[in-house]
């Protein structure tokens, strides 16, 4: 089952320390179900090419709701 619609979003910040994490984010909504995925990790190594392999756990997940 795939979503009805989904969206995803890739953002950065700075901790504390200095460190730079980024989060990718995919959420997924079939009729009155909804599912997300985050996907965290130092910055450069986390990019928006990992969306694909989000939204398949998030189809997934729907499917199994």
């Amino acid at each position: 089952m795939e979503a009805d619609k989904s969206m995803g979003a890739l953002q950065t910040q700075t901790l504390p320390t200095g460190q730079k994490q980024a989060v990718l984010t995919v959420t997924g909504i079939k009729g009155t179900l909804a599912a997300t995925v985050v996907k965290t990790g130092a910055a450069g190594t986390v990019s928006a090419g990992a969306a694909p392999e989000l939204a398949k756990l998030v189809n997934a997940a729907l499917a199994a709701g």
